[in-house]
């Protein structure tokens, strides 16, 4: 069947800097991938409807912004504007839709900072050295739904400031709004995001399997691990990265293995259930009730395309990604945003609407 496309200029603000143009590509007639039916492809937007919650974006340049799950109604968190440094990666929002975000100082000195943002009130909350991009000072922060405290993996001290740096491992640390500062909890965790239970106080992170791998070099073997933050005791979850904890605390998804396997584990039983890669999943961002997955992938056959702007002449322009919802039960879906830069950060925190959940 032969694709009829058109291509639409959009007039938008992408990266760093002032507007660009984006073209992306509408395949109205595009065929379904080889061996999938018409219905096979087709959304369930009322999908949406089940969730309450928000996905939050970073927007270019310095901006942050939320939009409503069920309605998909945008509200800006913080203008986009002059003056404000790139943001380097989003925490996912709390339960009070508070926001930490990190980004570096524009000067010589190569810091980073890290900003917590609530009903348009903000304040740096610390700061550390060498530069968020490209000394990778600091990973993505993981901001408890409850409970007022972040999670981390900073460089280590021997690392700290170092230009052009890999953060493979490095210490584990937790920012606590009760004494505004930052503790370190005696444990190396690999360089990913950390993700919260919703008591606010367990933490699942990832370690290497081996304990024993130089810190400038990448584990080739990892495991999650719960962290109770009170006591200090550490327990094996599974062998695996990238931790996405449930809303429900029943259960953690994680990603295993060179063929990036997705991997549903029990928290309770350690059982596990492996989660096929359907409907261009790609990156998890959230789940919800150990059903509902938000997740980062290819848009939908016959959807929106395009490519990114704004790109590294080393490595060329990106598909653009869309932001879906997929029902884990079922295997419906619903795309929540249709094309993105899969460059930007995006965070999520959502719930089941009981009375919308069949």
């Amino acid at each position: 069947m032969r694709s009829l496309t058109r291509t639409i200029a959009v007039l938008c603000l992408i990266g760093t800097g002032g507007p660009s143009v984006l073209s992306f590509q509408s395949a109205q007639t595009e065929a379904p991938t080889p061996g999938m039916s018409a219905q096979a492809v087709s959304e369930t937007p009322a999908l949406r409807e089940r969730i309450a919650g928000m996905l939050v974006m970073a927007e270019p340049v310095g901006g942050i912004r939320a939009i409503d799950i069920a309605t998909l109604n945008s509200t800006t968190i913080r203008p986009s504007g002059a003056g404000h440094s790139a943001i380097h990666t989003l925490s996912e929002p709390d339960a009070q839709g508070g926001v930490m975000f990190v980004s570096g100082v524009v000067s010589s000195s190569r810091t980073y900072t890290v900003h917590f943002t609530k009903g348009g009130k903000e304040q740096v909350l610390f700061s550390g050295p060498g530069d968020p991009l490209w000394d990778n000072a600091i990973s993505p922060i993981s901001l408890a739904p409850n409970g007022g405290k972040a999670a981390f993996v900073a460089q280590p001290p021997e690392n700290a400031g170092k230009q052009f740096r890999q953060l493979t491992t490095g210490p584990l640390r937790i920012w606590d709004s009760s004494t505004a500062s930052v503790r370190d909890m005696g444990i190396t965790a690999v360089g990913e995001r950390p993700s919260w239970f919703p008591d606010g106080r367990t933490l699942a992170y990832v370690a290497d399997a081996a304990a024993s791998t130089p810190s400038d070099a990448r584990p080739t073997e990892t495991v999650v691990r719960l962290l109770d933050t009170t006591t200090g005791d550490s327990t094996l979850l599974a062998p695996g990265h990238l931790p996405v904890v449930s809303s429900d605390g029943r259960s953690v998804l994680i990603i295993r293995g060179r063929s990036f396997e997705l991997v549903l584990v029990n928290v309770n039983t350690k059982t596990e259930r492996v989660i096929p890669r359907s409907h261009g999943l790609g990156t998890p961002i959230a789940l919800i009730d150990s059903r509902y997955l938000i997740y980062k992938g290819k848009p939908t056959p016959s959807a929106p395309t395009g490519q990114t702007t704004n790109n590294s002449p080393l490595v060329g322009p990106k598909p653009l990604m869309a932001i879906k919802l997929l029902d884990l039960a079922t295997g419906q879906f619903a795309t929540l945003v249709p094309l993105i830069d899969p460059r930007r950060s995006v965070t999520a925190l959502a719930h089941a609407a009981a009375s919308k959940t069949p």
